[in-house]
């Protein structure tokens, strides 16, 4: 099968792939055509077969998702709400999502598992400073009793010319303001969790 480039195309844009989700494309594309020649298919695995079905999955579930991300953008809801909401908009599974990133649950309560979502978000297309503003979100409903979403808007209506993502930030400066020292140190422990994913993945977190 001749290569392509790591990218796809549509009319109206061009989405960037990583390099494992369009290595899993070329792969699936690989045993497709293998599939349609009957003097190799007989020499194939029903494991390979397999392998590779699930591998055309769980890379459509990650495409699938990065496209709703760039159709839907920033709304000012937690980590977890939001790569939840856009698995539910996208029509793809957990399941799927979670075997592609190598993530075991969206609770996002420890630094491992925030790495591996951190990868997710990453391979999604999301910005570092918009992925540290939902988690930054989640920590401060854990202590505010006002939905992020409705304080969000109260200050976009008196101030338009701002993003809901800058206004998102000025709120939580002034709610973080209010931590105290184990809370600070939560929130700068899960940050770092999250910069180490996108320095990984090789984009300097600064």
């Amino acid at each position: 099968m001749k290569k392509q480039d790591a990218k796809i195309s549509r009319p109206e844009d061009e989405v960037e792939i990583s390099d494992w989700l369009a290595a899993a494309l070329h792969l699936a594309g690989d045993a497709a055509a293998f599939e349609s020649a009957d003097s190799s298919a007989a020499n194939l695995s029903a494991g390979f077969h397999r392998r590779c079905r699930q591998a055309a999955g769980q890379a459509l579930a990650i495409l699938k998702m990065r496209q709703e991300r760039q159709r839907i953008g920033f709304l000012a809801v937690p980590l977890a709400d939001y790569l939840q909401g856009l698995m539910k908009v996208a029509g793809v599974s957990l399941s799927q999502v979670l075997a592609a990133t190598g993530i075991t649950d969206l609770a996002l309560q420890t630094p491992g598992p925030l790495t591996a979502v951190g990868g997710l978000a990453q391979a999604i297309g999301m910005s570092l400073r918009e992925v540290l503003v939902h988690l930054r979100i989640g920590i401060a409903a854990q202590s505010q009793p006002v939905p992020m979403t409705l304080l969000v808007a109260h200050r976009h209506a008196g101030d338009p010319r701002r993003s809901p993502l800058e206004i998102c930030e000025a709120v939580l400066l002034q709610i973080e303001s209010t931590y105290d020292a184990g809370g600070l140190n939560h929130l700068r422990a899960a940050e770092q969790a999250i910069r180490r994913a996108y320095r990984e993945g090789g984009h300097d977190p600064t």
